[in-house]
C-alpha cells in the first residue's frame, strides 16, 4: 500500500487548529520511553529560551511503540505562550524515514521557517542544541545544518567505517556526521525533500539521514555544521544490534551512488565545511565493544560467503581476508587499504547485482564486523584528542583510491560478470510460511543466494522480519492473493513451517495445485505422523521435522539467544540420514547446505558432497 501522506487525520486537525509555526522541532521515536520525555522537554526549553518571540511546535512522530513512549511524551507538561506539543503515530512503512516525512509535512503545513530534527534516544541533548541548529537557518540563510558532535572513539561505527568516508570521497564535502539524526532544514529544503518520491524505499527507514545529507549536497543547498558537543545515546553493540541499520543505510548510500553518478564521478578531493556555534559543555562516556562476537561473525562469513567474496573482490583483497580469519583477537587488524577496496568492490557489485540487492548487504555485513573489530585494536591506545586525526587519515585513503572505484564502476565486464551468473530457470524464489524466529533464521541463510519471502498473520513477527531486512507479507497464507503477493508464482520452493499441521498442509496444497510451486516442504508439527504422511502424499509435498523438538522450542531458543550458529564441513560424501546419526547429543537444527556459491534448504538435498558446508543452529543451553 502506498500512502499519500504520513500524517493521520487527527494530527492534521490539530495542525489546522495551530495554523502556523516559525520553528518545528520533530522527534522520530520508537520504543524510547526512557528518553523521549527528556528530549521533548529540552526542545521546549530551547525554543522558550532562545526563540521566545517565535511560535514553536515540538512534535513526536512515533512508529507504534509497544512500550510507553507516547505516554512518556504526553506526560511532559508545557506551560508556554509560544510553544505547543503534538504526539502522534505516523502512517506508512515502519521506520525513521516515515516519521521524518510526517514531521516535514507538518512543517510545510505550518509554513515553518526552520525544521529541526532530534533523535529520541539522546541523553546529552541540551537547550543549546536547538539554538545551534536553528540559528543558522533563521539568521544565517543556510538550508541544511548538519550536527558536529564529539563522540567516543567506538561510537558511530557505521559512520566511521563507511558513511563519512564515502560521503567525503564521493561528494567532496567533509560533513563529519552524514547520518547524524540531529539536523535543521530551511523551508526551501523541506519543500525540496517532500517533492521526492522515496517513501517506499529504505529512505523510509534508517536510510533517511544519509539521503537528507546527499540530497542537500547534490542540489546545492547552503550547508553548515553546528557544534553540539558530546553525543550520548543508547549504545548499540555492532555485532548484535546494527545489522538492520547497516543494511538500510549502506543500501541507501549505494543506491544514491547510482542516482547521482554524474555528480560524484568527476569529484576529486574534498573541502572542509564550516562549523558554527559555541560547543555545549559535556564529557565523553567510554564504553567497551566485545571483540569475540565480531570475530565470530567474520569467521562465519568466511565459511558462508567465501566463494561469493572471491567473485566480488580482487584476489589480493580476498586472500588478505582469508589470512585474517585465522589471526588471534589481539593480532586482528584489517588494513585500511583492504577495507576501502572491499567497500568500493561491493558498491560496484551492488550496481550490477541481479538478485535481491538486500542480500548482497548480508554478504557484506561480516566484513563490516571485521573492520569494527580491527578498530577496537587500532584505537585501543589512541587518546580521545587524537581520534579525529585517525579517522581523517582513513578518509584520505578513500579519496586516494577513488580512481580505482571509477574505473571498475565504468567497466562493462563487471556488469557482464553478474549477468552471466543469473540462473536461466524461470523459478528461483523461496516462500516461507511463518515468520517466527526459526523461520527468520532459515530465511536469512537461504537469502544469501536466492530471493526469499516470508508470510505470516502475526504482525509482530512481520515487523521483526522487516527490521531484519527480510521481505515479508502480512496476511493469511491460505488466501491465494497473499501467496501471490509473496511471489509464490515465481517460487521453486515453498516451506510451510507454522506450528499447525492443518494450516501447513492446506498451504502446501494451494501452492502445488493453484500456483504450481514445484517443491513444497511441510513441517511435521503434530503427533499423528502416519496420518500426516498420507495427507502430504495427496498434496504432493514432503514433510520434515526439527529434530526431536517443536518449532516453538527452537523459536524460544533463538529468541533468548540459547542457540548459536554452527557450520559443519562435510569431509566425505554421505546422506542426510547418516549426517544426522553422526551428530552429538546436543540439539542441532540443520538449516542450509552451502555448495560453492549456491545455497539449498537442508531437506532439499538428497546427498551431501565433500566440502559441502551444513549451517544451522546448536542449542547451547536447552
Amino acid at each position: 500500500m502506498r500512502f499519500s501522506t504520513a500524517l493521520r487525520d487527527s494530527a492534521r486537525r490539530r495542525l489546522e487548529r495551530l495554523g502556523r509555526a516559525d520553528v518545528v522541532v520533530g522527534i522520530p521515536s520508537y520504543n524510547t520511553a526512557a528518553t523521549v520525555g527528556h528530549v521533548l522537554q529540552t526542545a521546549v526549553q530551547g525554543l522558550q529560551t532562545y526563540f521566545p518571540d517565535r511560535l514553536g511546535l515540538v512534535m513526536v512522530a512515533d512508529g507504534g511503540s509497544v512500550d510507553d513512549t507516547r505516554e512518556a511524551a504526553e506526560e511532559v507538561r508545557v506551560d508556554s505562550y509560544n510553544v505547543e506539543t503534538l504526539v502522534t503515530i505516523y502512517r506508512g512503512l515502519p521506520g525513521k524515514g516515515t516519521a521524518v516525512r510526517a514531521i516535514l509535512e507538518a512543517a510545510e503545513f505550518l509554513h515553518a521557517q526552520a525544521c529541526v530534527l532530534l533523535d529520541a534516544d539522546l541523553r546529552s541533548v541540551t537547550p543549546e542544541w536547538i539554538r545551534n541548529l536553528a540559528e543558522p537557518i533563521l539568521e544565517g540563510g543556510y538550508d541544511f545544518v548538519a550536527p558536529y558532535y564529539r563522540r567516543y572513539k567506538y561510537d558511530g561505527t557505521i559512520t566511521n567505517t563507511i558513511v563519512y568516508n564515502l560521503t567525503r570521497a564521493l561528494y567532496g564535502l567533509r560533513i563529519r556526521q552524514p547520518i547524524g539524526g540531529d539536523v535543521a532544514l530551511s523551508r526551501a529544503a523541506v519543500l525540496r525533500y517532500l517533492d521526492h518520491d522515496v517513501w517506499e524505499t529504505d529512505v523510509a527507514r534508517f536510510g533517511v539521514d544519509v539521503w537528507l545529507t546527499v540530497t542537500a549536497i547534490v542540489h546545492g543547498f547552503r550547508i553548515v555544521q553546528a557544534r553540539l558537543g558530546t553525543k550520548v545515546h543508547d549504545v548499540k553493540d555492532p555485532a548484535e544490534h546494527l545489522g538492520p541499520m547497516f543494511r538500510q543505510v549502506v543500501g541507501t548510500v549505494f543506491t544514491l551512488m547510482q542516482t547521482h553518478e554524474a555528480f560524484w564521478k568527476s569529484v576529486r578531493g574534498s573541502q572542509a565545511v564550516e562549523i558554527l556555534g559555541e560547543e555545549p559543555p559535556g564529557r565523553l562516556e567510554p564504553f567497551r565493544i566485545s571483540m569475540e562476537p565480531l570475530l565470530e561473525a567474520f569467521r562465519l562469513g568466511v565459511l558462508y560467503f567465501g566463494p561469493l567474496w572471491q567473485n566480488i573482490l580482487d584476489p589480493a583483497t580476498y586472500h588478505t581476508l582469508l589470512d585474517l580469519a585465522y589471526r588471534p583477537a589481539e593480532e586482528f587488524r584489517l588494513p585500511v587499504e583492504t577495507w576501502v577496496r572491499c567497500v568500493y568492490d561491493f558498491a560496484v557489485t551492488y550496481k550490477n547485482w541481479p538478485r535481491h540487492k538486500g542480500k548482497l548487504l548480508d554478504i557484506m555485513l561480516p566484513l563490516y564486523h571485521a573492520r569494527v573489530a580491527s578498530l577496537v585494536n587500532e584505537l585501543a591506545d589512541v587518546a580521545d584528542a587524537e581520534v579525529e586525526a585517525f579517522f581523517d587519515a582513513q578518509a584520505a585513503v578513500f579519496e586516494a583510491l577513488k580512481d580505482e572505484l571509477v574505473r571498475k564502476w565504468d567497466d562493462p565486464r563487471e556488469a557482464q560478470k553478474w549477468k552471466a551468473a543469473v540462473p536461466s530457470g524461470p523459478r528461483r524464489a523461496v516462500v516461507i510460511v511463518g515468520a517466527g524466529p526459526t523461520a527468520r533464521t532459515v530465511a536469512r541463510y537461504l537469502s544469501a543466494a536466492r530471493p526469499v519471502w516470508l508470510v505470516d498473520r502475526n504482525r509482530e513477527n512481520c515487523e521483526e522480519a522487516a527490521r531484519a531486512g527480510l521481505p515479508v507479507v502480512e496476511g493469511d497464507a491460505l488466501r491465494r492473493e497473499v501467496l501471490e503477493a509473496a511471489h509464490a508464482g515465481e517460487a521453486n520452493l515453498l516451506i510451510a513451517m507454522t506450528p499447525n499441521d492443518e494450516v501447513n498442509v492446506l498451504v502446501a496444497r494451494l501452492a502445488r495445485t493453484d500456483l504450481g510451486v514445484p517443491t513444497v516442504f511441510v513441517l511435521e508439527a503434530g503427533d499423528r505422523p502416519d496420518e500426516l504422511h498420507a495427507t502430504l502424499q495427496g498434496a504432493q509435498a514432503r514433510g520434515f521435522r526439527l529434530g526431536a523438538f517443536e518449532v516453538q522450542d527452537w523459536d524460544w531458543w533463538v529468541e533468548h539467544r540459547r542457540a548459536t550458529e554452527t557450520v559443519v564441513v562435510i569431509p566425505e560424501a554421505t546422506t542426510p540420514e547418516q549426517f544426522f546419526q553422526s551428530l552429538p547429543d546436543r540439539p542441532f537444527l540443520p538449516v542450509a547446505v552451502l555448495r560453492g556459491s549456491e545455497c539449498y534448504f537442508f531437506y532439499e538435498v538428497d546427498r551431501l558432497e565433500p566440502s559441502d558446508r551444513v549451517v544451522g543452529l546448536t542449542v547451547v543451553e536447552p
